[in-house]
């Protein structure tokens, strides 16, 4: 093959390239919102994707020596860490309590420690990010992670 036909197969291969844009071949989305509107996505209509919420069950592996008690505040927890109202240190938080709950830790803490605990909890809701921070750290001391 010459150059020169070499050149024009480059500059063809390089206007194709230049045409086709790379979401072309994005998947789409065909949606029908309310009222029947009909629209197309990037991503999964609303109706398609999985539902999260408060509805979680702990399973009879996770359930071994758990009261009822323990399964209820796991299943609040567990809304904690889904909840677009809670912030990242609450969500952590949630998400540390709920395993050492499972781990038959939490059972462990002292009346005094369980009192910290709880005032630490508060403290996750601070609008201060370094003290919703440090507030973690005393959380993650206290179970000793």
């Amino acid at each position: 093959m010459t150059q020169s036909r070499m050149r024009a197969h480059l500059i063809i291969a390089t206007a194709l390239a230049a045409i086709v844009p790379a979401g072309a071949f994005a998947e789409t989305y065909k949606c029908v919102g309310p009222g029947g509107k009909v629209s197309f996505n990037d991503q999964p209509c609303e109706a398609d994707r999985p539902k999260v919420g408060a509805d979680f069950e702990v399973g009879d592996k996770d359930a071994k020596g758990l009261t009822a008690a323990d399964r209820d505040r796991i299943k609040a927890l567990d809304a904690i860490t889904v909840s677009k109202a809670t912030n990242n240190e609450q969500k952590t938080a949630a998400q540390l309590e709920a395993g050492n709950i499972r781990r038959g830790l939490d059972g462990q803490l002292s009346p005094e420690d369980k009192a910290k605990r709880e005032a630490l909890t508060k403290e996750l809701a601070a609008t201060n990010p370094e003290k919703r921070a440090a507030a973690l750290r005393e959380l993650r001391t206290l179970y000793k992670e």
